[in-house]
């Protein structure tokens, strides 16, 4: 069974990666021509971090990551109000990390790239080509046998979808 992923950001990537990693193809489709990392700072919670975890990523993120210890609030005045412990040190068997989203979503990319079938940028429908509205019909043409649209990209999918399915079953 192959997959096709509409969208190559932290889902899409990271969606791809957990289905090789189960031994199941997938192809990823990305509009972008180029991978920045670009974002704002982002917390991973232990759960998030399991998974990351078990797709060989702990090293990488540690390495640009500030490891969470609690988190504490201050009302306007700096009067604190409460405190409580994260990740390990709240019992958590996985850390909580913050980490700005462009460097998450860089070592999901470098994962991918060394792990995954990606389409070549010269391929209209690869990482980098654009999204062509043509793309998921040629996708369920082509043999796919699952279409997965991730983050933004789902929305868009999902019309698509709907009209092909409505052009083909009509």
């Amino acid at each position: 069974m192959e997959t096709a992923i509409i969208g190559g950001g932290i889902a899409g990537l990271a969606f791809a990666l957990a289905l090789h990693q189960r031994g199941l193809a997938c192809t990823v489709y990305e509009g972008v021509r180029e991978v920045r990392e670009v974002g704002v700072g982002i917390t991973l919670l232990p759960h998030a971090m399991r998974e990351l975890t078990a797709l060989g990523l702990l090293d990488e993120i540690c390495a640009v990551a500030i490891e969470n210890e609690e988190s504490v609030f201050y009302n306007r005045w700096g009067q604190y109000i409460y405190r409580e412990p994260r990740g390990r040190h709240a019992g958590h068997e996985h850390p909580e990390f913050g980490i700005h989203r462009g460097k998450l979503h860089g070592i999901l990319h470098r994962a991918a790239l060394q792990r995954l079938h990606m389409p070549s940028a010269g391929d209209e429908h690869a990482f980098g080509g654009g999204l062509p509205a043509g793309c998921v019909q040629q996708g369920l043409s082509q043999g796919f046998q699952a279409l997965a649209g991730a983050g933004g990209q789902a929305q868009a999918l999902g019309r698509h979808v709907l009209v092909w399915v409505r052009r083909r079953f009509a």
